[in-house]
């Protein structure tokens, strides 16, 4: 695991207040985090903080980690990290909200545990309800962890708040189901929402994942908007996936024998998207409630094709689908008899298998050890690295920041973790090429608002050009961090670099555009091919704008080209996103919407564009989609307010090779001939 200063003051104390440097941070009671280590020591377990100070030791796990996690909780959220171990619990472990449970080891990009290091979380002598509850946890993550309901619990885990993930892990052996998204008690609109579960395996349950709501709170609290990503699905003996209500099912794998429905839908509109289903009987593979969904670029493998996709009453009990639009005609795919059926196109039978789908970055944090860390420190910013040499200190986050970065490992390709707190910048942190720069948090702990936590690297001097700097970038990584431009710089990120990431951040208030996906000066096709953003809210001031792919005009290489954004949210901005770079480029997941304050959606300018199982909405002049280039597909996508003419899609006249398929409310009716 990331090895932690010895004494990293302010930020591992617990009052709530983070330290002071001049020019280096700012105090924010919210973005104070603790950082609690559990382990088994001389026959009892205990939690420790990187000081050295003792939380609690006792021979009840559960009551030592639950005191990790309160003590964690009090102090604003952080991370609570579970040594390697097979812990057996008699009470449930309870999350707390901005909380990041880790474990070592968990589910690695090819589906196999790390033998060597696992932590599980595994039910003791009695049915727990939930291994892990995560009620009311808003912004809380489990993560890397086996959480093994060990055929005595109903649930591994049950979730209700606010962007909860459950990233990295294996879900297995749960009496009723492996994870339960669902609500509580809270009746305010989105209470509930942004649920995710990423590349993580379920396992040896009846039920994989559910999202729906928990009878026990009347129908309070939305629970809408989540997505399974990248998630493979095994021996679940009912269904792979119950879901409902606005969720999103993308690129995930679902495979038997044994498993008797892959995906079953209850009411509200959902997208089902890019997985492979596998020798799945009786079938169907994907049963949903004519017309609630979209079902599209699915391959199928060992499933005869009338068991594809079936269609049934809605069992919903009230949760009915976004209503408006007209759907399109059948475009042939197969699906059970019904008078209208679910949005289809580009489902295929496999000849084979196909190779699991696998998180581009789903490394553990743990895997590798960090090699240098910033903090604060008697009112200085401070970088160490693991072997506790000094690399730099001074009053000037930025500058520390950024000497973490070229000297944290003496080979390059430095790891670096940048501990809570807010770190004032008076120019911007340059992200070398190869480099990992990992903070402890990065968006979304507060539930109904979008809320900057835990790392936040925030423009302190006007004009500046970005917060943060990928140019020539190549293979590098932001991860956990917030960025915050602080309507002083003109972008939050400007990223330029082959196979460079952004994963799970909040970037925002940027004056012109917030996040830049661009070139440098590196020559040759495919320079600055690959770049990808996972995970990440990006949002923009009203006259600014969220997203923008193009080539830089001041630099020497080529545009960005065939990249990916994916599983993202565009909120606000004049105009969401502009995609205007090389060919080749993936919108897949997202959720684009305004509050009411866009005048423009998706301005799509790249050749070869292709956009699948995304929402758009709230667009208050233009349309949601304006296609500009050749050769664009739109498939699986959700086009909110059908009925205002010029809201929808539009087409530039004279584009060629356009594809709609299978989008709800879409106005196909002469789209073609629309000029904007």
């Amino acid at each position: 695991m990331f090895a932690l200063p010895p004494n990293p003051g302010a930020l591992g104390a617990t009052t709530g207040a983070t330290a002071q440097a001049t020019s280096a941070t700012t105090a924010s009671k919210k973005t104070q985090f603790d950082v609690v280590t559990v382990a088994r020591r001389s026959g009892a377990f205990t939690a420790s903080t990187p000081d050295g100070g003792a939380v609690l030791s006792d021979a009840d796990v559960s009551r030592v980690a639950n005191a990790a996690i309160d003590q964690v909780a009090r102090a604003g959220g952080g991370t609570v990290q579970i040594a390697a171990g097979d812990y057996a619990l008699d009470s449930p472990i309870k999350m707390k909200a901005g909380v990041r449970l880790i474990g070592e080891g968990g589910l690695f990009p090819d589906y196999k545990f790390r033998s060597d290091y696992p932590t599980r979380l595994r039910s003791g002598a009695r049915d727990l309800g939930a291994v892990v509850d995560m009620i009311e946890a808003r912004g809380a993550r489990l993560e890397h962890l086996v959480v093994d309901g060990a055929g005595k619990t109903g649930d591994c885990v049950k979730a209700a708040g606010y962007a909860i993930r459950v990233r990295d892990c294996v879900i297995k052996n749960a009496v009723q189901r492996g994870v339960w998204f669902t609500s509580g008690a809270d009746d305010t609109h989105d209470a509930y929402v942004q649920g995710m579960a990423i590349n993580t395996l379920f396992e040896d349950e009846p039920v994989g994942l559910e999202a729906f709501p928990d009878p026990a709170q009347g129908g309070k609290g939305g629970f809408t908007d989540g997505m399974v990503y990248q998630c493979r699905f095994t021996n679940c003996r009912d269904t792979g996936a119950k879901i409902a209500g606005g969720w999103q099912f993308l690129d995930n794998r679902l495979s038997g024998p044994g498993m008797a429905t892959g995906v079953a839908v209850r009411g509200g509109y959902v997208m089902i998207t890019n997985n492979v289903f596998e020798s799945i009987a009786p079938g169907p593979a994907v049963r949903l409630p004519a017309p609630l969904g979209c079902v599209t670029g699915n391959g199928f493998y060992g499933i005869k094709k009338d068991a594809w996709i079936g269609v049934v009453a809605d069992e919903a009990g009230g949760f009915g689908p976004k209503r408006g639009g007209r759907l399109p005609a059948r475009n042939g795919s197969a699906m059970a008899a019904a008078e209208s059926g679910p949005q289809q196109g580009d489902n295929k039978a496999l000849e084979s298998p196909s190779p699991a789908p696998r998180e581009t970055t789903a490394e553990s944090l743990t895997a590798a050890p960090a090699y240098a860390t910033v903090y604060v420190e008697g009112g200085k910013c401070v970088a160490v690295r693991n072997d506790g040499a000094a690399l730099e200190s001074g009053s000037d986050a930025a500058t520390v920041i950024n000497a973490a970065l070229r000297k944290g490992q003496p080979e390059g390709h430095a790891v670096v973790l940048v501990r809570a707190g807010a770190y004032l910048l008076n120019s911007p942190v340059r992200v070398p090429a190869g480099a990992r720069l990992v903070g402890e948090g990065g968006m979304n702990d507060q539930g109904k608002t979008y809320h900057a936590c835990g790392t936040i690297l925030r423009a302190g001097a006007k004009g500046m050009p970005s917060v943060v700097d990928m140019t020539d970038a190549h293979e590098a990584r932001l991860e956990q961090i917030a960025v915050d431009a602080a309507a002083t710089a003109g972008v939050c990120v400007k990223m330029a670099g082959r196979g460079a990431q952004i994963r799970d951040c909040y970037l925002q208030s940027a004056t012109d555009v917030v996040l830049w996906m661009t070139n440098g000066d590196t020559p040759g096709p495919d320079a600055y091919g690959g770049m990808a953003v996972i995970d990440t809210l990006i949002h923009s001031f009203r006259d600014a704008t969220c997203l923008k792919v193009s080539k830089d005009p001041a630099a020497k290489g080529e545009a960005p080209s065939k990249g990916l954004i994916v599983n993202s949210r565009l909120m606000m901005g004049k105009v969401q996103g502009i995609l205007a770079g090389g060919e080749g480029w993936r919108y897949v997941g997202i959720h684009a919407t305004s509050g009411g304050g866009s005048t423009m959606g998706i301005l799509a300018q790249s050749k070869g564009l292709r956009m699948e199982g995304s929402y758009f909405d709230t667009v208050v002049k233009g349309p949601h989609i304006q296609v500009e280039a050749d050769d664009v597909a739109v498939v699986g996508c959700n086009v909110a307010a059908p009925d205002q003419p010029g809201r929808c899609i539009v087409v530039k006249k004279g584009v060629t090779n356009l594809t709609l398929t299978a989008n709800n409310g879409q106005q196909v009716a002469n789209q073609s001939e629309v000029e904007r």
